[in-house]
This record gives structure tokens, C-alpha cells and sequence, in this order.
């Protein structure tokens, strides 16, 4: 399994944005290279781990992605199948394929040009 982002940035799952912002800022003090130069190698690596949790908590979108598959999600976006039926129920279409009349219909343009 990947990295607990929650866990990283030592938060709650159900944190709100000015909380986490907070926790983000928090880490990204201690663990800042500047402030580690004899641990610098160590403090880059956190910094960055710290950045990238809070980039993915911070936007909802990757947040919702994270939250359903953990790291491994936000890194491959989401499964195949659960795009598929994402797919199909935002478009009304079997398997994420599109119906043989289209996504409006059979011919959106029929009415054009006929006077």
C-alpha cells in the first residue's frame, strides 16, 4: 500500500480546508530543507511527500479519487471499470460505449437548413 497522506500531514480523514492548510503549513516547517541542513537528504524527501499530500487533500477532485483508491489512485487516476460506469451513467450507454444514435440523438442537426 502507498503513503496515508491523512497520516503525513497528521490529520483527520474528515478535516476541513482551513484545518488542513494548517497541518500542511505545520509539516512543511519542520520538514523544510533549509531548516534540516544536516538531515538534508531526509527533510527534501518529507518535503516533497508533505507537498504531495497536501496537493491531492487540497483539490476535492483528488481528494475524492484518494480517498475511494489510496495513493495508487491518484497516481493511474481511477480504475478502468469504474470509468467505464461512469461513463456509461453520465451518457446512458452500455460498458462505456457510446449508443449507435449518439450522445444527443440520432442526428442533432436534422432541423438546420430546412426551411
Amino acid at each position: 500500500m502507498g503513503a496515508d497522506y491523512y497520516e503525513i500531514l497528521r490529520v483527520d480523514r474528515d478535516v476541513n480546508g482551513d484545518d488542513l492548510k494548517k497541518a500542511y503549513r505545520k509539516q512543511a516547517m519542520k520538514w523544510h530543507p533549509d531548516k534540516n541542513p544536516t538531515r538534508k537528504k531526509e527533510a527534501d524527501a518529507k518535503f516533497k511527500q508533505i507537498s504531495e499530500a497536501y496537493a491531492v487533500l487540497a483539490d476535492p477532485q483528488r481528494r475524492v479519487v484518494y480517498d475511494g483508491c489510496e495513493e495508487e489512485g491518484i497516481k493511474r487516476r481511477a480504475p478502468a471499470s469504474s470509468r467505464a460506469d461512469e461513463m456509461s451513467e453520465f451518457f446512458g450507454s452500455r460498458r462505456g460505449r457510446r449508443s449507435s444514435n449518439g450522445l444527443f440523438g440520432a442526428d442533432i442537426f436534422a432541423g438546420f437548413g430546412s426551411d
